[in-house]
């Protein structure tokens, strides 16, 4: 007797593929990008954020005019075949590094924005804490850069071992640290005048002649405030009117707490 199979025909649901422009997906993305779009433009090209004006504050050496250019040389941006002056395309500091590299008296700068389109030009100018020589006299500031020769000056002067180069850090820290504690004591405590500073760094060596044509010997490899104090110390208690008339030196530069001083002889 014959066997017979029997076979059931599948029948398949052919889905037609949605059209893109009804996915409400699509849609959402291109109004998104439409304005995302619209808010670059806006920020970038509307006349409302472009630079109008250039504040400048804290100059009084370096003139207004040549930040103001070099500020609105550095505002215009290009953007293929467009330019812009938005206060978003702004690269501060670009122009605060551009700005304390071109003017040596300046020593920071800060541009700040303030919306929709002013810009405003911080400025801090260097201020002279010492002069120091060799051959040529530099202003020198508190970072112990030379930054300005001078040919006259107020005060006295710092002679040094080694020719000070414009622009450039020609004192340690340590070094100036110690010139301006002396100042201040002979100013301060001493009542005294500083005429000239003979300074050897290299060999811990200061000599301060003072107005009154006498000399203190220092060795900065010593705490110079102990030094300060021990001068001070021969001045008021050992040195009476006529001996500090006479005085040609006082050599501080030993331990032990041994000072020696001379007079002028006649």
């Amino acid at each position: 007797m014959k066997s017979y199979r029997y076979r059931t025909k599948k029948f398949y649901k052919i889905k037609r593929k949605k059209s893109l422009l009804k996915n409400k997906f699509f849609w959402l993305f291109i109004l998104s990008f439409i304005i995302l779009l619209s808010g670059i433009y806006l920020l970038i090209f509307s006349l409302y954020f472009q630079i109008a004006d250039i504040k400048v504050l804290g100059n009084e050496k370096v003139s207004k005019d040549l930040l103001v250019e070099i500020i609105d040389r550095n505002c215009l941006k290009r953007i293929g075949p467009f330019t812009s002056r938005s206060i978003f395309l702004i690269n501060s500091k670009h122009i605060e590094k551009l700005i304390s590299e071109t003017f040596i008296d300046i020593s920071s700068a800060k541009l700040k924005r303030e919306f929709p389109n002013l810009l405003v030009l911080e400025v801090e100018e260097r201020d002279r804490v010492l002069v120091l020589c060799k051959e040529s006299c530099f202003n020198v500031d508190i970072e112990g850069i030379a930054f300005e020769e001078v040919l006259n000056y107020e005060g006295y002067k710092v002679i040094l071992e080694k020719e000070p180069i414009i622009k450039e850090k020609i004192i340690k820290d340590s070094d100036l640290k110690t010139l301006l504690e002396i100042d201040r004591y002979f100013k301060e405590t001493l009542n005294i005048k500083i005429k000239e500073i003979t300074a050897n760094f290299s060999q811990k060596y200061l000599a301060v002649r003072t107005s009154d044509n006498w000399e203190a010997y220092f060795n900065i490899s010593k705490d110079i405030s102990e030094s300060l104090f021990d001068l001070n110390i021969v001045l008021n208690q050992h040195l009476d009117s006529i001996k500090r008339a006479n005085l040609e030196y006082i050599d501080l530069r030993f331990s032990n707490n041994r000072i020696f001083y001379k007079e002028k002889t006649n």
